[in-house]
Order: C-alpha cells, then structure tokens, then sequence
C-alpha cells in the first residue's frame, strides 16, 4: 500500500488506512514565501492545516491593538485546530517563517471524519485547551517589551527625503519603528533616510528619520530615532488617524 501524507500528522495516528486515504484525496499543497499569510484574525476557518517544512507563527493582527506574538510552530505540527472543532472564526493570524510548505484540510471532510472518529475530535480540542492555556498563561506573564507594536493593516502615502514618494501599506508601528510591505527596491537594508507618513489630505502625519534594518521580499522594517520627548504623544496622535474608533 502507498504511504500516505497524513500519516506523518499524529493526530491522525488512529484512523485506518481505507478512511484516512479517502481524507487525504481532498488534502491540498500550498507553498508560502516568508511572511505570507495563510489566514487572519477574524477570516472563516476553512479547515486545518499541517507544516511540511518550514515554519508558522501564530499572533493577534487586530488593527489598533498590540501584536501578541503567540506561537512558532514547526514541521508535523497542525494549526488551526480549535475553530475547526467549534465552528468559530479564526482566533488568531498565521504567518510563514521563511519560505514554508503546509497542508490544508477543508472543513467539510475534516468534520466528516470528526463524526466518524470522536477521538480524533477530543485530541483537537485537547490541544486548542493547552494552547489557549500557553497563550493565557503568556499573556499573564511581565512582558520584557517596553514598546509594544501596534498593528495598522492599511494602506499609506509616504515621502522618503522629501522627494521619493510611494503608496505602501502600513502593517505596524511603536515608538521605535514601522513595518511596510510593497515597500519600492530601493528601500534596502542599510539605508538611512527621512520618512514622513500620511494620509489623503494629511501628508506629514507622523515624520521621523530612521535605517532599513531589514527587508524580506517587499516588507520592510525601518528603525526610527526618538524624536524628542513628545515622540510618544505624536505616535498615539497619528494612531488615532490611522484606526478611527468605530
């Protein structure tokens, strides 16, 4: 007989190989650059999903809240789990580590076989109970972060050096930097430069001078220089036109 995928995923440990074969023909590839998402907070789950090589991290993206950096998964680790068993929203985002190669389970068969074999659905629940505790029990934790970052998800107009202008979409920011993606090429590790910020009709919100520390693909995360003692205040004032209140 074949050896199949899913063997290699514990949690299917117990279920026979007929049964698990007719699982494993709706199970489907999916390869991910570094950062790319695989689904975000609030999105409806479509299944779980198995890392083959490479890794995913499991955090809060919840617009004008501080990213939770939650859980680093590794290969033959399954995410996803608990709201696959519950029927509910996605609790948290997932994100590659590097390039990355998962396998996706859609709900629909996934709870097939959850009605068939009970125990598969008991270790499901068993292991979304100890990561919600971890994740608890982190949060109840000091933190050793004295700016935590703040997740903005949206799209900005920035000026770089008062001449380069670019549209890119603002993922974060603290006292201490910013995060981009679709950030232009010449945005290198390295560069120092001056930014400034904006919106449609405010395009100086937030200005600083900074250095590209690092770059992946089109993200990149620019460390900025304090810019005096009311930086703080100009950070929480360009927050709140960054993330109206409802």
């Amino acid at each position: 007989m074949p050896e199949l995928r899913l063997r290699g995923l514990p949690v299917f440990a117990g279920v026979g190989y007929e049964r698990l074969a007719r699982l494993e023909a709706h199970l489907a590839e999916r390869s991910l650059r570094a950062n790319e998402v695989v689904y975000r907070n609030g999105d409806l789950c479509d299944g779980i999903y198995g890392i083959v090589r490479g890794a995913v991290l499991l955090r809060t993206e919840v617009p004008g809240q501080p990213i939770d950096r939650v859980f680093d998964l590794g290969p033959g680790e399954i995410f996803g789990e608990e709201e696959a068993a519950n029927g509910t929203p996605r609790a948290l985002a997932a994100r590659a580590l590097g390039a990355t190669v998962l396998w996706h389970l859609p709900l629909v068969p996934l709870r097939e076989l959850l009605r068939e074999h009970t125990f598969v659905e008991t270790v499901l629940r068993t292991q979304g109970v100890r990561r919600r505790t971890s994740r608890l029990r982190a949060r109840l934790a000091p933190s050793s972060r004295r700016e935590p970052r703040i997740w903005i998800d949206r799209s900005v107009m920035v000026t770089v050096d008062d001449r380069e202008r670019a549209n890119v979409r603002l993922e974060d920011l603290s006292p201490g930097g910013f995060c981009f993606t679709f950030a232009p090429e010449s945005w290198t590790a390295g560069r120092e430069l001056v930014i400034a910020l904006g919106l449609a009709g405010r395009p100086d919100l937030l200005r600083a001078r900074g250095t590209v520390r690092w770059r992946q693909d089109s993200a990149v995360g620019i460390e900025v220089e304090p810019g005096g003692p009311g930086w703080k205040r100009k950070i929480e004032q360009a927050l709140r036109e960054l993330v109206p209140r409802a």
